[in-house]
């Protein structure tokens, strides 16, 4: 028991002493100071170094590579002085080439001037002959041409002289055939007949027919009329018809008033399903006398209207025609 009591005591110690070492190397390690990193700046500017670990010495360079390194870094300063050397000549070459290229052109410029000017001078004197010569050519020309235009303008005036006594001599024979025609034409012309007024009346005409039937009286059902019936067909003739313009008479007026007029016998009745007056018998001739399908029809200007003649307003002219038809109601007019 004894000799592990001492054994653990010894321990105890053991690591105290360790402990106290370890703190000890701390203290000394940060008390250095300047040693622990190496910096080399190279010719350039750039910093280049090794880091040392605390507790280790950094060895300095010797004096053979410092003077290495100087004659190093004053190599590269000597390449790179040279290198903007040569390109600092090489633009001044290239300036100079630019000025002497400028200077040549120049040159040449003023040289071409100059024979310019020395063909002009050399020139003008021909020219002043020339223009003189034509000058003297040109003056003849025109003293030419004026006692041309001066002969010219005489016979124009002579011209124009007579030209003018014509034209008097024309205007005045003209003025005469003039005042000659203005009297013949009073002479000839009569006194414009005054315009006619406008009719305040209308004409038309109107016949009564039954020829269809009188061509063939076997279509005749009704023998009491036989006599009543006329042989050429014609009951009244084209007879005219007139009535005050505007009045609104009807195809049934003129029947009315010219069977009137004439003595014809004459049956018509106003139809409410025609809303109109309808004509059943002319002459004693009515309808359904010839057969189911026969009576009294009438047209006007050769066209059968579809509304009764009480409708129909008359025209100044028309021609109207009161037909008997015996068959198809119409097909055989």
């Amino acid at each position: 028991m004894e000799k592990k009591l001492k054994s653990q005591k010894l321990r105890k110690y053991a690591l105290i002493g360790v402990a106290c070492l370890v703190v000890i190397g701390l203290i000394v390690g940060t008390s250095i100071t300047g040693k622990d990193v190496k910096e080399v700046i190279d010719p350039e500017g750039e910093v280049s170094g090794d880091i040392g670990v605390i507790g280790q010495t950094i060895e300095e360079p010797s004096e053979e590579q410092q003077a290495e390194d100087q004659e190093d870094t004053e190599k590269d300063f000597k390449e790179k002085k040279e290198k903007s050397e040569k390109k600092e000549k090489k633009k001044d070459k290239k300036s100079e080439e630019k000025k002497s290229e400028e200077k040549e052109e120049k040159s040449e410029e003023k040289v071409q001037e100059q024979e310019t000017e020395k063909q002009e001078t050399q020139v003008a004197p021909e020219q002043k002959k020339e223009d003189k010569s034509s000058d003297s050519s040109s003056s003849k020309e025109k003293k030419k041409s004026e006692k041309k235009k001066s002969d010219s303008d005489k016979k124009d005036k002579k011209s124009e002289k007579k030209s003018d006594s014509e034209k008097k001599d024309k205007s005045k024979d003209s003025d005469k055939s003039k005042d000659s025609k203005k009297k013949d034409e009073k002479k000839d012309k009569k006194p414009e007949p005054a315009p006619e007024p406008e009719p305040s009346t209308i004409t038309v005409h109107i016949q009564i027919l039954c020829y269809t039937l009188s061509n063939d009286m076997s279509q005749l059902e009704n023998e009491a009329i036989r006599d009543y019936i006329p042989s050429n067909g014609v009951i009244l003739g084209r007879t005219s018809y007139t009535c005050d313009k505007g009045s609104g008479k009807t195809v049934y007026d003129a029947l009315s008033t010219v069977c009137k007029n004439n003595g014809v016998q004459l049956d018509a009745n106003y139809k409410s399903t025609y809303g109109s007056i309808y004509v059943e018998g002319i002459g004693y001739l009515y309808e359904f006398d010839a057969g189911p399908q026969s009576g009294w029809m009438y047209s006007v200007n050769g066209v059968f209207p579809n509304y009764g003649c009480s409708s129909y307003e008359l025209k100044d002219g028309d021609e109207i025609k009161w037909l008997y038809t015996c068959k198809g109601i119409g097909t055989d007019l």
